[in-house]
């Protein structure tokens, strides 16, 4: 969607950016490998695009949250792999700490669902799905007056990234607001 790179995309871009500059400033440190790992880690892209807030404060059906779930799923996964790229001086190849968040979730899952007796498909599992997840709960919010578009929404989100083995803790709400001028 037009309106999600154009409002969105400047926000994933600066992200990029300032890790690609890191990574080349630190490629010319003399300090210890370890610290400048370290340092670069902290910029890691992927986790900083996680780190987002983003609201639609007129989510009605949630067909933009749903859109926008997907588009950062798929920056957050190239952010990955852009980083290993930007990253190559490095002694052993970059990492970015969002795989180790997701391998995590997926590994939860697995053991809440075995623990609990629910049913899971494992194509569910894979980084695509753990990332827009992590992007549901960490990232998107939902605003509307009318609470039938805000459980729409919320059906319309649960569908498309938590289909399996979770329950659903939105960050979706009803808010009737009046501004005047």
């Amino acid at each position: 969607m037009l309106i999600i790179e154009k409002a969105v995309g400047p926000l994933v871009q600066e992200r990029l950016e300032a890790f690609k500059a890191k990574s080349e400033e630190l490629a010319k440190d003399p300090r210890p490998m370890a610290r400048r790992e370290a340092l670069l880690v902290a910029l890691d892209p992927a986790s900083e695009i996680l780190q987002l807030k983003i609201c639609d404060p007129a989510m009605g059906s949630g067909h933009f949250l749903v859109s926008l779930v997907d588009w950062l799923a798929d920056r957050v996964l190239a952010a990955i792999q852009f980083a290993e790229d930007a990253a190559e001086w490095t002694e052993n190849p970059y990492r970015s700490p969002v795989l180790d968040n997701i391998q995590a979730t997926r590994n939860e899952i697995k053991h809440q669902a075995g623990q609990r007796g629910w049913f899971y498909e494992p194509e569910h599992l894979d980084d695509r799905h753990i990332v827009r997840r992590t992007i549901l709960k960490r990232c998107i919010y939902g605003v509307d007056k009318n609470p039938m578009a805000v459980e729409l929404a919320k059906v319309a989100l649960w569908l498309h990234t938590l289909r399996s083995a979770r329950r659903f803790h939105s960050s979706i709400t009803i808010c009737v607001a009046e501004i005047r001028f």
